[in-house]
């Protein structure tokens, strides 16, 4: 007999109660079983073009960059198996078995920096706190819209990201949306203020961008201020692009007392070295009374580059080629000097300043003249620079090897190293360092 859903056994023989209890066991474990699988179905993930259902595996972060250094290895020894080959060869086309470990090579790189990709919706989603907590404490309502959350970049750059990041989210809220609803409502905005942020690729690069539809960036206060500060001189003629780059400097802030969120003038020049200390860029779209765009351009992996290999003398430089404009041969009549502390090409009606390599790294050696050699022009900064060199060898994708601590400190313009196919080292640009260091050089003479 069954008394509210649970069978009654106490009229039962004691075959019966075996018999009873053995069908509920039996059943109970069917349904812990149906359960389980329920659940696993739920969450694991499937592998839509095998349907199978796909594993993660914990592994620990040490073990997985020391697997891509030693694939990074693995493709500079096949490039110097392939030099050697073109020279043992006389330039002969490749065998079949050595464009065979090419492909495998590729691929295993390939493979290797995949496996540091991550989403950059988890990153975002810390700004949803930041500004909602932010917008209860200064009293202005703003909603956050996330844009392109699945986009991925390396874990390395992602770790690094964060705080400047957070900072110009905050900036965003305090500096750009207008201080009260009655002001957004007076330039006929909704009293809800909008930040986006959004994430996507674009020429090899992953671009990440912090937008609000405040009130912009004043460029009449912004000159006041800077003069203010001594960070210009009065009579400058700056273009709206270079008045914008003013918040980058150190010590400078837009905000009329200091208050625990900002007025401290520390932060965005923070953010503007952390991001170049990434081989990115930042960039700033502003128009008043329309908001103000942040955009910060990242390279997809901190482990390769592609890169412009030029000769200096007997020296060979990698410039990043995400830098690079253009390269010209330039004509004599192109060329002038301003107080012979400088030198300017002229390129399409533009007076554009360039250094020589050779005198920035002190190189001993013959130099060539100016109109046989090569103007590499870079943009560092939102600055149309030049940087002349012997020669041109040309592009290609390297492996980035650290200078490590001993060397870093006194080797200011040089962002790292990379094996070259044919065994020598070339040394990679850092192009921030570059300019200072051409700076520092013209000021001594």
């Amino acid at each position: 007999t069954v008394v509210n859903g649970t069978a009654d056994l106490s009229n039962m023989t004691i075959p019966e109660k075996l018999k009873e209890k053995t069908a509920e066991d039996s059943a109970s474990q069917s349904d812990e079983e149906n359960a389980e699988e329920l659940i696993e179905n739920k969450t694991a993930p499937t592998n839509a073009k095998k349907g199978k259902r796909t594993e993660a595996v914990r592994v620990d972060r040490d073990r997985l960059d020391e697997l891509i250094d030693l694939i990074g290895e693995l493709v500079i020894s096949e490039s110097m198996v392939s030099a050697d080959y073109q020279k043992m060869s006389n330039g002969a086309n490749e065998g079949a078995a050595h464009t065979q470990l090419r492909k495998i090579t590729r691929e295993l790189q390939s493979l290797s920096l995949s496996l540091r990709m991550t989403p950059i919706s988890g990153l975002f989603q810390k700004g949803k706190r930041v500004v909602r907590d932010l917008s209860r404490k200064l009293g202005k309502p703003v909603e956050l819209v996330i844009e392109g959350g699945e986009t991925e970049l390396d874990k390395s750059v992602l770790d690094e990201l964060s705080d400047p990041l957070v900072h110009l989210i905050r900036n965003s809220v305090d500096h750009g949306v207008e201080c009260s609803v009655d002001d957004r409502s007076s330039a006929g905005k909704n009293e809800t203020a909008t930040i986006t942020l959004r994430a996507f690729y674009q020429g090899g690069s992953i671009y990440v961008e912090i937008e609000d539809d405040g009130r912009g960036l004043d460029r009449d206060k912004l000159l006041a201020r800077a003069i203010e500060r001594g960070v210009i001189e009065p009579n400058a003629n700056l273009t709206d692009d270079q008045i914008h780059n003013l918040i980058f400097e150190a010590g400078f802030s837009m905000a009329a007392k200091v208050t625990e969120v900002s007025g401290r003038g520390v932060g965005m020049d923070v953010v503007r070295r952390n991001i170049e200390a990434l081989r990115g860029t930042v960039t700033i779209r502003s128009e008043q009374g329309k908001g103000t765009c942040i955009s910060l351009r990242l390279p997809l992996t901190l482990a390769i580059i592609d890169g412009m290999v030029v000769r200096v003398q007997d020296q060979r430089y990698i410039i990043p080629t995400l830098n690079i404009v253009n390269q010209l041969r330039p004509e004599a009549e192109a060329l002038s000097t301003i107080n012979n502390s400088g030198e300017i090409v002229d390129v399409r009606g533009k007076n554009v300043p360039f250094h020589r390599l050779s005198k920035v790294f002190s190189l001993t050696g013959e130099e060539k003249e100016v109109t046989d050699s090569i103007i590499i022009l870079v943009e560092e900064n939102s600055r149309l620079v030049g940087l002349l060199v012997d020669e041109v060898v040309g592009q290609q994708q390297v492996v980035i090897k650290s200078l490590g601590a001993s060397l870093s400190d006194s080797s200011e313009g040089i962002a790292g190293a990379a094996v070259m196919p044919d065994g020598e080292v070339g040394l990679i640009l850092d192009l921030h360092g570059v300019l200072e260091l051409a700076c520092g050089t013209h000021a001594k003479q």
